[in-house]
């Protein structure tokens, strides 16, 4: 897994070409802060829809947008990311419990990926199951259909490995500095028309 992201400020582009800009925001949802910061990053107002499993879309078409929430020691956090590909993005902390995860795994994962589960460190279960559900979720939301799309519905484990690219997704396992608890992963579609290496992200971080 890779892609530690920098705070490099607004109006950045990707060096590959992509355009691609991530914001974290720390406290409860607030439209009024992804409002300003989309204007800042695009120069003018971008609405917000819905679209038919609920993903986030922008009205006028265009770039593609996903939207996540959680908490990290009792904080409010909720990260946006949007850009020129399909993207979905999810987090969760590695504080958060699972009880069994294995079980769980063995429930709504695939076969192999719990079968790779179960052979991880019991020290480090919980923390591997965290990270295959939040790219579950991630490829889920790029998708569009959201969890009814079936955590099953994706193969993330080959030859006993977590992949960093399949079904049309590559994964990006991003670390923000002082969040380290946090685990994000992005989910970005293959697209034929520009460079498959992944984009350097433009980071905004809002407070309350």
């Amino acid at each position: 897994m890779f892609g530690e992201i920098r705070d490099t400020g607004l109006n950045a582009f990707a060096d590959q070409g992509w355009k691609m800009f991530m914001i974290i925001y720390y406290g409860e949802h607030n439209e009024g802060a992804l409002d300003r910061a989309l204007r800042s990053c695009y120069g003018c107002k971008r609405k917000i829809e819905r679209g038919e499993h609920g993903k986030p879309v922008f009205a006028e078409g265009g770039d593609f947008l996903s939207i996540t929430h959680t908490s990290v020691n009792d904080e409010k956090i909720w990260i946006a990311v949007f850009g020129d590909r399909e993207i979905g993005i999810d987090a969760e902390s590695f504080g958060r419990p699972v009880k069994n995860a294995v079980t769980v795994a063995r429930r709504y994962f695939t076969e192999g990926e719990a079968d790779y589960l179960s052979g991880v460190p019991d020290m480090e279960t919980e923390k591997v199951f965290i990270r295959m559900w939040t790219m579950k979720e991630a490829y889920l939301k790029m998708k569009g259909t959201g969890i009814s799309g079936g955590l099953d519905s994706v193969e993330l484990v080959e030859n006993n490995r977590l992949l960093e690219y399949t079904a049309g997704a590559h994964f990006i396992d991003i670390k923000i500095e002082d969040l380290p608890e946090l685990c994000v992963t992005l989910a970005i579609a293959k697209s034929e028309k520009a460079s498959d290496d992944m984009p350097d992200i433009s980071v905004v971080k809002l407070g309350d």
